[in-house]
């Protein structure tokens, strides 16, 4: 039970750390027809605004009201290391109790000359691990990608595409240091 309010604890505690806030007089309908008026972004702003994200979170990470932010992500992170192993070993306590297994059993769908297009589930288990490797993410952002773009609605395309951009710098960012640290 310790466990598990140590994990639900660093989850509250660093889920709103760097959640933005407006406060103004703008309702919400005028925020929402504001943002649908914007300029719509280009689909090739995920890969060229690489580098301008890059620089905007440098940038704003820095600023000194941003310290407080660092700080509840830097202790819950910490806490979350000191009980990392116990809550590991508890979670797949847990999977196994409920009849999950531990093994990755995702399968090969599709292959061209050799090249798997796509790793899927075969079980329960797998299907878990599908939706925690990033699908859920992707499908969320083709889906305000579709409607966006299907309804013409500005503020649902560009959110999609600022998701996907932030995806990408993510996965250069991680796979950076995947390979800088091993």
């Amino acid at each position: 039970m310790k466990l598990i309010f140590v994990w639900l604890l660093t989850v509250v505690m660093s889920t709103p750390a760097f959640a933005l806030f407006s406060v103004d007089d703008e309702t919400l309908d005028q925020k929402v027809d504001r943002l649908d008026h914007q300029e719509r972004l280009s689909f090739w702003d995920v890969f060229s605004e690489v580098p301008n994200t890059y620089m905007n979170a440098g940038s704003i990470a820095a600023q000194r009201a941003e310290r407080s932010k660092w700080l509840t992500v830097g202790l819950t992170t910490i806490g979350a290391l000191y009980y990392d192993q116990d809550l590991f070993l508890e979670a797949q306590k847990w999977g196994r109790s409920w009849g999950l297994s531990n093994k990755d059993e995702l399968k090969p769908y599709g292959n061209i000359n050799g090249f798997t297009l796509m790793w899927g589930p075969s079980d329960v288990s797998s299907t878990l691990y599908f939706l925690g490797d990033g699908w859920i993410h992707i499908g969320g952002a083709v889906g305000f990608l579709g409607y966006g773009y299907f309804a013409d609605r500005t503020r649902p395309f560009n959110t999609a595409i600022e998701m996907l951009n932030g995806f990408l710098c993510a996965t250069i960012f991680e796979q950076a240091l995947k390979r800088a640290f091993g």
